[in-house]
């Protein structure tokens, strides 16, 4: 069944890639450009997505390497997350919520010196989306690429692919194991599963801020032009209620 259920991802990553192709060929300019790396942050993924990419890296020879990244990034004392409680339980702490929320601005550890990336291969929806299938950014002026034909500041192209969206959640939602679709951040869930055991010990000795060990079922990944559409409503709207 997993080999099934990679498979399935590995098709949905073949289609996101090829309508990056398209959408570069009618805007006439990079949906990316080199040594920007400007949205490579630390990001939210599916458990199942941390199995493609541990197995993506076995085959790449980099296996180990993201490993002891995952590792590093779960035992250091990052500024943001400062309390150490376990693996919250029920409703999150106002605080440790807080600090989950300041986890995301982190630049992303597979992020190369060169701002390629080491998991490239494996990476994550939420990572082969930016750019495509929304605009690229959280604010219309946030990416730093030319614009294309047709766009301006204001606007960025993107594909609306219904198909492909009914494709990813269609996946996600016939995962025999529901805990598949458990998200969580990347460096935690690819620990999680590659190294089950010393994992464990890890949280179990506390050595693992609270804010990094949250698992979230609701889906937090930025996929789609409607979620960017409704968070730029949202910022309209502080900004209105501040003036």
């Amino acid at each position: 069944m997993m080999v099934e259920v990679l498979a399935s991802l590995s098709q949905i990553h073949r289609v996101i890639d090829a309508e990056s192709l398209a959408l570069e060929a009618q805007l006439g300019v990079p949906i990316c450009i080199p040594n920007c790396g400007k949205c490579c942050e630390t990001v939210l993924a599916h458990r199942i997505e941390a199995d493609f990419a541990i197995s993506a890296m076995i085959g790449e020879g980099k296996f180990h390497e993201m490993v002891s990244r995952c590792e590093g990034w779960l035992l250091e004392r990052h500024k943001v997350a400062q309390i150490y409680e376990g693996p919250p339980v029920g409703i999150v702490q106002t605080k440790i919520a807080e600090e989950w929320h300041e986890l995301v601005h982190m630049p992303c550890i597979f992020l190369e010196g060169d701002k390629g990336c080491l998991i490239y291969g494996g990476r994550p929806l939420v990572c082969r989306a930016f750019g495509v299938t929304h605009a690229p950014g959280p604010t219309p002026d946030f990416c730093p690429r030319p614009l294309g034909v047709g766009e301006n500041q204001r606007c960025r192209g993107y594909i609306d692919n219904q198909q492909l969206e009914q494709a990813v959640k269609a996946l996600l939602a016939g995962l025999a194991d529901k805990e598949w679709a458990t998200s969580g951040w990347l460096p935690a869930i690819i620990y999680r599963e590659a190294c089950p055991d010393k994992y464990r010990a890890l949280v179990a000795d506390n050595k693992v801020a609270s804010a990094k060990i949250i698992g979230v079922t609701a889906d937090y990944g930025l996929l789609w032009q409607e979620q960017l559409e409704t968070i730029w409503q949202r910022q309209r709207e502080v900004v209105a209620s501040v003036s």
